[in-house]
């Protein structure tokens, strides 16, 4: 409650922080066909996810090139907060704490390094797992209920809801512009554009 009051009362979607003190986005989950994403945002402390805030399905906006500190996201829909994405979240910053805590612990340098390697890889062998799944069309669907019922249509992007606000710089789209496609006259980002 406190930090829907502290951070949804604005309508700021788009995540800001000061030397590890704000809000940021963690985690990539639910990957699609065309890059888009689910991350959740959070408030964070030292850099340490603390309360999250939403979730959102996002896809990358621009390119920022290699000496670029920030990341541009194209936002394609809001989301409850997603509970498996958090609990992972939460597990990975516990467990590394764990792994840190236990390495002053024990006779072998190479296994401590084995291990701390390992988790550090992990998040990045995941995500790239993901996401040639989700390229490949490979994502398995829960297995078919016993009473009958049909697993839920894949949403297709087509048919999610668009971006008619800008949210970097708070741009709105006027009534008369029907295009569905659009790009801010301000800060340049694309929004709502559909690869095929």
């Amino acid at each position: 409650m406190i930090a829907h009051y502290l951070f949804h009362h604005t309508n700021f979607i788009m995540a800001t922080s000061i030397n590890g003190i704000g809000t940021t986005f963690y985690g990539q989950s639910d990957f699609e066909s065309d890059g888009s994403f689910i991350t959740t945002k959070w408030v964070i402390f030292a850099y340490l996810p603390i309360v999250p805030t939403g979730s959102l399905r996002v896809r990358y906006a621009e390119d920022q090139g290699f000496f670029s500190t920030g990341t541009s996201y194209e936002v394609l829909m809001e989301l409850p907060i997603e509970i498996p994405q958090v609990l992972r979240i939460w597990g990975y910053v516990l467990s590394f704490g764990l792994l840190l805590s236990l390495l002053s612990k024990g006779p072998d340098a190479i296994w401590k390094f084995v291990i701390f390697g390992g988790m550090a890889a992990l998040p990045y062998t995941l995500r790239r797992y993901a996401k040639r799944r989700a390229e490949a069309g490979t994502v398995d669907l829960p297995p078919q209920r016993k009473t009958g019922t049909a697993p839920a249509v894949k949403t297709r992007l087509e048919d999610l809801p668009r971006v008619s606000t800008c949210p970097k710089c708070r741009y709105t789209r006027k009534p008369d512009d029907y295009a569905p496609a659009w790009q801010c006259p301000s800060c340049k980002v694309a929004y709502n554009k559909v690869s095929n």
